[in-house]
C-alpha cells in the first residue's frame, strides 16, 4: 500500500483570464525535517477556476476526476474517494 501517494501524478485544469491550462504535479518522497512535505501545494498563477482536478495513482494507475474544487481551500484525498475532504488549516502570524 501506498499511504503517503508517492508517485501520484496530478493535474489541475483551470481557467484564467488568457484562457484554460492544465498544471501538472507529481508526488515526491518527501524530505527529512520538513524540507520537502509529502503535502502538495499547487500554485495556480492568475487562476478564476478550477474546472477539473484528475490525480492518477502510481500503485493502481487508476485516475479519480473531481470537480467542483475550490482555489485557495486545502483538501484532503484518498484514492477511491468520491470526492475531496475540505481541511480546515490555522493560519500562522509571522513575525510578531
Amino acid at each position: 500500500m501506498n499511504r503517503a501517494a508517492v508517485g501520484a501524478r496530478i493535474k489541475v485544469s483551470v481557467t484564467t483570464p488568457s484562457g484554460d491550462r492544465d498544471i501538472y504535479s507529481t508526488v515526491g518522497s518527501g524530505g527529512s525535517f520538513g524540507a520537502s512535505s509529502l503535502q502538495q501545494e499547487i500554485g495556480l498563477g492568475k487562476a478564476t477556476a478550477i474546472r477539473e482536478l484528475v490525480i492518477t495513482w502510481s500503485s493502481s494507475g487508476q485516475s479519480d476526476v473531481y470537480e467542483g474544487v475550490l482555489p485557495n481551500q486545502a483538501y484532503a484525498i484518498r484514492e477511491g474517494d468520491s470526492k475531496p475532504t475540505p481541511l480546515q488549516l490555522k493560519a500562522i502570524k509571522l513575525g510578531g
